[in-house]
């Protein structure tokens, strides 16, 4: 291009070892260079538009007067490979766990020991890369995967330290050439080797992974003499085989155990800390000692169970509790088994005394009863109460009245009582009758009652009524009968007394007969328009009556055998006849 950016090496004989050339197709312009303690060569200057260092491509300004600036860093030629390797390792056990390494230097000018555990050195040493050694296994550099450098230098042996016990490691011994940036490692012919430290277990029982908050452990350390745990923070103690962990967050521990021979083993482990499930089971809605029971279902996360007093199957009865303030508690497990609970108070308000004075049993036709309920203002409920009354009209039976009075503090209760009912008597004496002066007639009520209480004072089921006291006319006749349930009934009926000298013979009525007559069973009597019979023993009682409408009746079957007499009424009169029932 118009202008470029050269670098050139000579040896001491100013014979050119090597030239690098940067730049583009416009000016770039190198103004400085210097190297530093490592040997890598360092240049700045100009360029315009694009340049090229290697295979690096930067791009600034395109136009000139105008440019951007670089720094370009370049490695020094790499030194020549060692051309023998280190041999004859040897290494043995030393203090406790410990490991000495020796062995033949090769032609390098110097070596590196790479020093793996458990399995072979994977990673390898970088030409022109500088790499700081450390005795202490893992405190060198790192080539990766935890390939160590624990030796750099001339020298021809190392004691490697800080290893754990009973396992093995392995070492490889490479030689190079070159300092700093120009070093060239002899990677392909490595010394190698492993060996084993001594064996030296330290076991630590009742150690979990995991707890949760506020959980201990109880670790007991065995397979040395004396122990030291650190840090302090959640032990019950820093030195002992026993201790408690009750740590508050995760932490990583470290046991120095030091056997019989002073050997000191660290051991390290982590007790991981879950915390607690964090809860909320807000307080309850206040409810009265009467009320039915409440399903629980305000605790979250969900999942957990309730318990308490007045608990069952997540549920709440104050039935059982009576009034007061109660403490409920919400507990809840996590999927790492973590358990915590939560409190929540519930008020159960008292419920007002209330008292429903009892009824005395009742008959059907008893007076309405005004009923006494305590504390005034409640509401009274049930069959037959209207407006605080119980009227046993509404029939006879087992009722159930209730008294319910609402409190001051919105809890209300319920007093109840049973009343019995009881049926009246059924009671009848017959209907109206009309006999002849001269005869008197059985009244009977029955002897279904337990009592009898007839008009003229008699006690009897039955009686016997006649003329004697109001002659020709109508006599009433009463009783009043009572059950055993001690209900009462009465009836009445009118009995007429007559002369009886006879039926006044009317009008015949035409186009009527009777047949037969006498007659045995039954009789019947036509007549051509509508008519009302009655039929009259010769007493002139009345023992059937009816009405035809088609013309013809058949009747007699109820009478026994005797004389009757049987009286029609027409639209233009009325005819008597006299029948007579045969055996």
């Amino acid at each position: 291009g118009f202008k470029d950016i050269f670098v050139v090496a000579y040896n001491p004989d100013g014979n050119v070892l090597w030239d690098k050339i940067s730049g583009g197709s416009r000016r770039d312009i190198s103004s400085s260079i210097a190297t530093d303690k490592l040997g890598y060569i360092y240049t700045t200057g100009i360029f315009n538009g694009t340049a090229y260092f290697d295979t690096e491509t930067i791009t600034g300004y395109p136009d000139q007067p105008w440019a951007d600036f670089y720094i370009d860093k370049i490695s020094a030629l790499p030194a020549t490979i060692p051309s023998t390797p280190a041999s004859n390792l040897s290494i043995t056990q030393g203090t406790c766990t410990d490991l000495n390494i020796s062995f033949l230097p090769g032609n390098g000018e110097a070596r590196i020991v790479v020093m793996h555990q458990n399995s072979t050195v994977s990673a390898l040493p970088v030409n022109g890369s500088v790499y700081i050694a450390n005795p202490v296994f893992g405190s060198g550099s790192n080539l990766g995967n935890d390939n160590y450098i624990i030796y750099n230098g001339t020298g021809s042996n190392v004691t490697v330290s800080g290893l754990a016990p009973g396992l093995t490691y392995y070492f490889s011994v490479i030689e190079y050439n070159g300092t700093g940036a120009s070093n060239n490692y002899g990677n392909g012919y490595a010394l190698t080797g492993s060996a084993s430290t001594r064996n030296f277990a330290i076991n630590i029982a009742g150690l979990q992974s995991s707890i949760c908050m506020g959980d201990s452990l109880t670790l007991h350390a065995s397979g040395a003499s004396t122990y030291l745990w650190s840090p302090s923070l959640g032990l019950s103690a820093t030195f002992g085989s026993i201790v408690i962990a009750k740590p508050q967050l995760t932490t990583n521990y470290t046991v120095n155990a030091i056997d019989s021979f002073g050997c000191l083993i660290p051991v390290n482990f982590t007790i991981n800390v879950n915390p607690l499930p964090i809860l909320h089971f807000p307080n309850l809605n206040d409810v009265c000692a009467n009320d039915s029971s409440i399903l629980l279902s305000t605790g979250t996360p969900y999942g957990g169970f309730y318990s308490g007093p007045g608990i069952s199957n997540d549920q709440f009865n104050p039935l059982t509790t009576g009034s007061g303030i109660f403490e409920l508690v919400y507990t809840y497990s996590d999927l790492n088994g973590c358990t915590n609970s939560n409190a929540a108070s519930i008020l159960v308000k008292p419920i007002p005394s209330v008292t429903l004075s009892p009824i005395s049993i009742l008959c059907l036709n008893d007076d309405p009863v005004i009923l006494q309920g305590n504390p005034s203002g409640g509401v009274y409920s049930g069959t037959g109460v209207t407006s605080g009354i119980f009227d046993p009209s509404v029939g006879a039976g087992i009722y159930l009245i209730s008294y319910e009075y609402l409190g001051s503090n919105g809890c209300s209760n319920i007093s109840s009582v049973s009343v019995n009912v009881n049926a009246l008597p059924i009671i009848s004496i017959g209907a109206d009758t009309t006999v002849c002066a001269s005869n008197e007639v059985l009244i009977n009520a029955g002897t279904d009652f337990t009592s009898y209480l007839w008009s003229d004072g008699s006690t009897s089921f039955s009686v016997n009524v006649d003329s004697n006291e109001t002659g020709i006319g109508v006599k009433t006749v009463f009783v009043k009968v009572g059950n055993s349930s001690g209900c009462y009934n009465a009836d009445t009926l009118l009995v007429t007394f007559d002369l009886c000298n006879g039926i006044t013979d009317h009008e015949k009525i035409s186009h009527a007969n009777i047949f037969p007559n006498p007659f045995v069973n039954e009789f019947t009597f036509n007549r051509e328009k509508i008519y009302s019979y009655f039929i009259y023993d010769l007493c002139g009682r009345l023992l059937e009556k009816g009405e035809q409408l088609t013309g013809q009746i058949s009747s007699g079957n109820n009478l026994l055998p005797g004389v009757y007499l049987f009286k029609v009424d027409g639209d233009k009169g009325n005819e008597v006849f006299v029948i007579v029932k045969s055996d």
